[in-house]
């Protein structure tokens, strides 16, 4: 007797998978943004830059808008498929404003590849 498995066989063992799927025309949608380690780096960033910020952000003469800003890039980042353009747009506004204070600028300038890796 012949057969024609369309599917999975597994004997012993375990499937250890985000996505699975099989059968004629099978796609997988894979919305994940990043791996848990880019998430986690891009999330160590963003508490870098809010902690500095808080501390030295004083001399900056619009800090309320920056603080307001990084915030605002941390809710986008935080969504399931967050906007790109919009999280990008404002790591460019906080670098450009925070130019004149090094360790902060340093630490945008963090945030902005840890992003650019998770987001492509």
């Amino acid at each position: 007797m012949h057969s024609t498995v369309k599917g999975i066989v597994q004997s012993g063992g375990a499937i250890n998978a985000t996505n699975i799927v099989a059968g004629d025309h099978a796609t997988i949608h894979n919305d994940m943004a990043g791996t848990n380690a880019q998430v986690e780096q891009v999330q160590t960033q963003l508490q870098r830059l809010m902690d500095l910020l808080t501390e030295q952000g004083h001399v900056l003469p619009n800090q309320t808008e920056v603080l307001q800003s990084t915030q605002a890039a941390r809710e986008e980042l935080s969504k399931e498929k967050p906007n790109k353009l919009t999280v990008r747009s404002l790591l460019s506004g906080i670098a450009e404003s925070v130019q004149s204070v090094g360790t902060i600028a340093t630490a945008v300038e963090g945030l902005k590849v840890a992003v650019g890796i998770l987001l492509g």
